[in-house]
């Protein structure tokens, strides 16, 4: 097998992302075979994304509500100036987490509609004209022309794309391969900030469980908050490695360099969660 055919996982995926979510349209139109291959793969991604934030949302809840029970059996009235930081910083971080496992929920509900609309029906070309009436962009006359010209129907997300072109919203200017890969990886270029920070409240619990009179048990529910909140960004790469929603597993060298690039992208989130594991822990058998 040549390395170009060995790289048609690639060629197709980069193909898909660029058609339905760069919104470029290419011509002439992909084939009946072509389309309906980067339809399969589109609602796959939506169907991850989906499943993605509905995992998030729903343990960072679980996280919150376990945090808070916590919350009431290591903070008393009678607890010093620097539990009663602890307590309110946790409770800010509460809400941080709640506010943001509200947003993976709304996102999964939105991703799960998306990925319902997704299918490989065609529509018949009378409704389809009646849709593009005002259509006027050549780029989408010239499109549904030649998808018509290969005997076939227009894909309902072919449908939907032509009239968000229509609404006159522009293509994507990034559609190289680059582009595609940053968009799988979720933008990721390293550890975040918010990593770093993570780790030096690590440090800074390991630093106040030593201060003498400090309950170190006061630190453990926020600890528990950042380490569901790190197993979260784990979730993200862990499932575009496990479900390959767009099919590059067994595909060739590009392939494999986006799928290499997926595992290094755990790393930093392995990490993290780790040093928050190993945190609460130490505090937990300082505490016993």
């Amino acid at each position: 097998m040549s390395d170009a055919e060995d790289d048609d996982p690639f060629a197709i995926a980069h193909a898909t992302w660029r058609q339905f979510h760069g919104l470029h349209l290419e011509l002439p139109a992909p084939t009946q075979p072509e389309v309906d291959g980067r339809l399969w793969r589109y609602r796959r991604g939506h169907e991850t994304d989906a499943l993605r934030d509905f995992a998030a949302g729903t343990l960072m809840l679980t996280g919150i509500g376990k945090a808070l029970a916590d919350l009431s059996g290591a903070f008393n009235a009678g607890m010093g100036v620097a539990e009663s930081l602890v307590f309110a910083l946790t409770c800010v971080l509460a809400i941080a987490v709640g506010s943001r496992s509200l947003t993976h929920l709304r996102h999964a509900i939105e991703h799960h509609a998306m990925a319902q609309r997704i299918g490989v029906e065609g529509i018949d070309w009378q409704r389809a004209e009646a849709m593009l009436a005002d259509v006027r962009d050549l780029d989408v006359r010239a499109y549904c022309q030649s998808v018509r010209g290969q005997g076939r129907t227009l894909r309902r997300a072919e449908a939907a794309l032509a009239l968000e072109r229509g609404r006159g919203t522009p293509p994507a200017t990034e559609i190289g391969a680059d582009a595609f890969s940053t968009f799988v990886r979720e933008g990721r270029e390293g550890p975040s900030r918010r990593e770093f920070a993570i780790v030096a409240i690590c440090l800074v619990a390991v630093a106040a469980a030593r201060t003498p009179g400090f309950d170190p048990m006061a630190l453990l529910p926020g600890l528990l908050l950042l380490g569901i909140w790190s197993f979260t960004d784990l979730l993200g790469p862990l499932l575009q490695l496990l479900l390959d929603p767009w099919q590059l597993r067994g595909g060739g060298p590009a392939c494999r360099r986006l799928r290499y690039a997926l595992i290094a992208d755990l790393a930093p989130h392995a990490a993290v969660l780790l040093a928050v594991i190993a945190t609460a822990v130490g505090l937990a058998s300082t505490f016993r």
